[in-house]
């Protein structure tokens, strides 16, 4: 039987189809879409890019015929629903599915679940307490994980938020008092681009960033570096997607704001979460 999970996120979408046989889930397909669906939070009018990524979505379900479809929503999905309710509807009838818009605690719950199992696989075993730090294009989650179990803040400012109000400080971010974490793992979009610029892949390969450790002095540099290119020259940058070259910097300075809140001297980066 051929399951399918569906990530209908700020900046990227992502697809995941899996074969279920007996106890074992064995990846069948699996992409990324950079959709930037948050654009219509300040349009009002979904854009032709984020239409065709669904309509790719929906025919690539077609084509393996999937069995069960679990398609999730979180921030912009969230915002877009309260205020262009008729674009939430147009793009729900468009992929031809519901879409369940998760809670912030819960998408919280998942992605703690998923960037500690992607390091698992890696062999990398990670203790309580830790906390997950996800920068995401919509919003900005801190999941506290030990012995009494999940906490999770969940902050209304990401890269593609952060980017289109053109904010110049993180005056909104109130970044989670949770000095007592030991591991600071760090998930989502700009974590992992992070780690492909370091490595500067020419191609994303999810074994070369799992597990990858950063020092904040590192990132550092990395803000200063991009800061000093335009735009046209950060798409050049092996590591960097160009859909994400403008987006980058707002997501590395969250980052960087929630880790030195934290007083935290490093990251281990994970490319799991919810997907």
């Amino acid at each position: 039987m051929l399951l399918a999970a569906i990530d209908l996120g700020t900046q990227t979408f992502r697809a995941a189809i899996a074969e279920i046989r007996e106890q074992d889930v064995l990846p069948v397909h699996s992409r990324l879409f950079n959709a930037r669906l948050g654009e219509v939070l300040w349009t009002g009018e979904l854009t032709d890019s984020t239409l065709r990524c669904i309509d790719e979505i929906r025919s690539t379900l077609a084509r393996y015929a999937v069995s069960r479809v679990r398609v999730c929503g979180t921030e912009a999905m969230r915002r877009l629903r309260e205020q262009y309710p008729d674009q939430f509807d147009l793009l729900q009838a468009r992929l031809e599915l519901p879409i369940e818009i998760l809670p912030p605690f819960v998408e919280g719950q998942l992605t703690a679940l998923g960037a500690v199992s992607a390091l698992d696989l890696r062999g990398k075993q990670v203790r309580q307490p830790f906390l997950v730090l996800d920068v995401g294009g919509g919003s900005t989650e801190a999941i506290l994980c030990n012995e009494e179990g999940i906490t999770v803040e969940s902050m209304p400012i990401g890269a593609v938020t952060f980017h289109k109000a053109s904010l110049k400080s993180l005056t909104p971010l109130k970044a989670p008092p949770y000095s007592e974490a030991g591991t600071i793992l760090a998930t989502g979009g700009t974590a992992t681009t992070l780690g492909a610029m370091i490595l500067e892949l020419t191609e994303y390969t999810p074994l070369k960033i799992r597990g990858l450790c950063v020092k904040v002095d590192t990132i550092d540099d990395w803000i200063y570096r991009l800061t000093s290119l335009d735009l046209e020259e950060r798409k050049t940058l092996r590591g960097l997607e160009p859909e994400r070259a403008d987006i980058i910097i707002p997501g590395l300075r969250i980052l960087r704001a929630c880790l030195s809140h934290l007083g935290a001297p490093e990251i281990t980066i994970s490319d799991g979460g919810l997907l």
